[in-house]
This record gives C-alpha cells, structure tokens and sequence, in this order.
C-alpha cells in the first residue's frame, strides 16, 4: 500500500467523543481508524478533513492541533536529498477568538516540524531512488522523534500530560431546575362556636291563689348549645367550614308560672226586715182571719208590689178588697 492510498484512507475517518481522563466534561478528538504502518510513530499529517491543513498525530489518535499545509517542495536531486536536514519546525495555528477552544489554546505555543520531503505527510518525489526515499523518511521520522521529546518535556513541566494532546474539555450546560408550581398553602383548624339554647315557659293552675292572680314560681334559665367545626385555611385565610358535632353543654331550665284559680264564696243573703207595725195599731176591717195592716197601699209579702205595706200570710176579704190582695177572686187574700 502506497503513502497516497494511505492517507486516502485516513481522510476518510470519522470524529468520535471521547471522556478526558480524571474529568466529568466531554473532549473532542479526531478518532482513526486501524493504524497504518507509516502513521505509528507522532508526525504532522495531511488533515483528514481539511485538505487546505495538516493535523498532528500522536501515535494514537489524531488531536485537535493543525497547521496550515506548507506548498509541495520541488522534487530534490540526489545530492541534495543527501545533505538534506531538517528545517525549524513552523508553530501551531492558534484557534481565533471566536473559536470554542480559544480559552485554552491562547496559553500555549506547540512547536511544529515542517514535514521533510518524502514523510508521510507528504506525496513522494517522483524521480526518487529507493535509497534516498529511505534515507529522507529516517530524517523525518528523527525531527519528529526530537520535537515530541521536547513536547514530551514541556508537559511533564506543566504537570503531567502534554497540552499539545491533551483532551479538550467541552463545558457542558449544567440542566437548570424548572421551578416547582407552588398552589396555595392548605391548613386546617378545628374552631367552636356557641348558640343559645332558649328556655320553655310554662304554667300550672294554684289554688292556693286567688283566680286571675298568677306568679313566676321556677324562673327560667337559657341553655347553651356548642358546635364544633373543620375549618380550612389557604394561606391563612379561611375558606371553607364545615360542621361536625354539636352537643347541649348546658341545658335550659323551664319557667314555670301559677295561676290562681281560689273563688271566694258569695256572701249570705241579708235577713227580711219584718214589717212595721200600722200605724194605730189596726186591722183594716175590710179583711178578716188576717190582719191586713192600714196603709195607703198593701202587697202581698214575696209578691212584685211595692209597699209600703205588705201582708204575710192569707186573709179573707169580709168586705171590699181595697188593695186588690185577692188577684184570683175567689174571696182569699194574698193565696199563691
């Protein structure tokens, strides 16, 4: 397999990512491939993707690191493919401000050897003798031996692994929390309330107490009803109750009134005042078995009359019934 086919394959590589050692963050490098022969040891090569450029090679893998390609050398002569040497070595192209990795590339400079005629990063000479090639690719293969050992002796400086190779770390976003949906705050309380409970009136007859008299014997006393309730609060303030037990705590007393119903008895009827005596002391002789007083009028005693004189008892009219005593005519004075 010739240089050219060589890498020719090797631009066909794709890029993977890979985990920077002794880091959390992600680098990129330019992955290969099965390793070629002529691509074992470190060395500038043709860019797999740029073929404007020349990248490193570190023995491994490709880096990050590119040059920018120098112009194809004029095929050299014998003679002077036998003095050739190597030329100082151009510095690494710095990424730009606006590259993503100028941060970490602005602190560093990486010596470069410019590839020699007939190294692997470079067409063959046409015209060359086998001899010569070999010899130009040992002089190759020793500038890049000396610039890796001293890129080798500048990163063990700097603490370990050389900068030039190393893995480029990519900050990755860190996932910013969606904030948590805050409702309203739910509490609860328990609260009473209490409600009068009103006492009954009632009444009952005494009689002991005159009728139409009364009084308040028991008085009344209200009772108390206590209730009790679930209440709901958001962000402190109520917005729901509901109920769930109520008890009489205090129970009223009923007021209890009497009433007389006592009715004195009618008092005795006064005594008949007897009749007076006639004046004269005579009997009207009009009337006999009687003594029918003279008078300007006479009734019978328990009749309707008038007076002012009565006669109790019956007498018989012997002449004329002048005080019309006998009212059947059957000659009886004052008969019922």
């Amino acid at each position: 397999m010739t240089a050219d086919s060589k890498r020719e394959r090797r631009g066909d590589e794709a890029t993977a990512c890979r985990t920077a050692p002794g880091s959390g963050r992600r680098a990129m490098l330019i992955a290969t491939g099965p390793l070629e022969e002529l691509m074992a040891e470190p060395g500038w090569y043709d860019d797999p993707r740029d073929a404007r450029a020349i990248r490193w090679w570190d023995g491994e893998r490709w880096s990050l690191h590119t040059a920018p390609k120098p112009p194809r050398a004029a095929p050299p002569t014998a003679a002077s493919a036998a003095v050739a040497s190597p030329s100082p070595a151009p510095r690494a192209e710095n990424p730009t401000p606006a590259s993503p990795q100028h941060d970490i590339y602005a602190r560093q400079t990486v010596a470069v050897a410019t590839p020699a005629a007939g190294s692997p990063g470079l067409r063959r000479a046409s015209g060359l003798s086998r001899r010569n090639l070999i010899l130009l690719v040992a002089l190759a293969v020793l500038v890049l031996i000396v610039g890796v050992t001293g890129l080798a002796n500048a990163a063990s400086s700097l603490g370990g692994q050389p900068r030039g190779i190393a893995a480029v770390p990519l900050e990755t976003a860190k996932p910013t929390p969606s904030p948590t949906p805050t409702g309203p705050k739910i509490t609860y309380q328990t609260a009473t309330e209490t409600a009068v409970v009103p006492f009954n009136r009632l009444s009952q007859d005494d009689p002991s107490r005159d009728s139409g008299t009364t009084a308040i014997v028991v008085p009344g006393v209200d009772g108390t009803l206590t209730r009790t309730f679930r209440v709901t609060l958001e962000d402190g303030v109520e917005v729901k109750r509901e109920l769930t037990g109520e008890s009489v705590t205090l129970a009223p007393i009923d007021e209890v009134t009497a009433v007389g119903t006592y009715v004195a008895p009618p008092p005795p009827p006064a005594p008949v005042a007897a009749a007076p005596e006639p004046q004269g002391g005579g009997c009207d002789p009009n009337y006999a078995d009687g003594c029918v007083p003279v008078s300007s009028d006479v009734d019978c005693a328990g009749g309707s009359g008038d007076g002012p004189a009565y006669f109790s008892g019956t007498a018989r009219v012997v002449g004329s019934d002048i005080y019309d005593l006998d009212r059947d005519g059957n000659g009886i004075a004052c008969q019922s």
